[in-house]
């Protein structure tokens, strides 16, 4: 028991000294997206579609890992998928690369268009 309270208390004494951005960062709820997409490039590869592109945070606090998603439809535009990267560790005002590739077989040579954004900062 007496573990126990000990490790309430050093919970609580650790919370107390957390600000709200320290709260998000161990809840691990997503923040406010200081990324932006600069450019992005796709096309159909061997046997996948592949979109490739820089994006840069624009904020002044390094980002501890960014998802950056694509949406791509075909012709009709109906949904085939989705897929995504992750860049972690980007310092306030880098600009990174990041690679998409859609793997699915049977809709990669589908992919008339796409729609590429920030979907997640932490």
């Amino acid at each position: 028991m007496k573990v126990l309270n000990i490790i309430l208390l050093a919970s609580i004494l650790f919370l107390a000294g957390c600000t709200s951005s320290d709260i998000n960062e161990i809840t691990g709820t997503p923040q406010t997206a200081d990324v932006q997409i600069l450019t992005h490039d796709g096309g159909m590869s061997t046997y996948f579609y592949e979109i490739t592109g820089t994006a840069k945070n624009i904020g002044n606090k390094e980002v501890n890992m960014v998802q950056i998603k694509a949406r791509l439809y075909d012709e009709n535009n109906t949904q085939l998928g989705t897929a995504f990267d992750i860049a972690s560790n980007v310092l306030p005002g880098t600009t990174f690369n990041f690679k998409i590739t859609y793997w699915s077989s049977e809709d990669a040579w589908k992919v008339d268009h796409y729609e590429v954004f920030v979907d997640s900062v932490y």
